[in-house]
C-alpha cells in the first residue's frame, strides 16, 4: 500500500486481456482507496482508472457491489480506455477513450 504517497492523482490502468492477472490492477484500486479512506487522505487523491475492458470486474453478479466501491472512493472510472502515451518525466498518459475522444 502507498505509505508514503502525497496529494494528488493516482491512475492505474488495466489491459483487456482476459486472464485472471487483469484484475489485479482493479483490486489494487480498490485496496489503494481503502487506505487512502482510513488515513484521511481520500479527499486530496483524484483516483482514476482507465481500464480496456466494457465493464468492471469479469462476472456481472458482483459488478453492484463493486460500484459502490466506485462511488465510495470518487474513482473517475473509464471504460474500453486504450493507452496512447506515458510521459515518464511529466508524470502524464494519454489514452483514447471508447467514445474515440483522446484524453491525459
Amino acid at each position: 500500500m502507498p505509505s508514503k504517497y502525497e496529494v494528488g492523482a493516482s491512475s492505474v490502468y488495466s489491459t483487456a486481456n482476459a486472464h485472471k492477472v487483469c484484475w489485479r490492477t482493479e483490486k489494487i484500486m480498490y485496496l489503494a482507496g481503502h487506505h487512502w479512506q482510513k488515513c484521511g487522505q481520500l479527499k486530496e487523491v483524484d483516483i482514476e482508472f482507465p481500464t480496456a475492458t466494457p465493464a468492471l470486474f469479469g462476472v456481472a453478479e458482483f459488478v453492484p457491489a463493486l460500484e459502490q466501491y466506485v462511488d465510495r472512493y470518487k474513482v473517475d472510472l473509464n471504460l474500453r480506455s486504450t493507452p496512447l502515451a506515458v510521459d515518464g518525466s511529466t508524470k502524464t498518459a494519454r489514452f483514447k477513450q471508447g467514445n474515440g475522444e483522446v484524453v491525459k
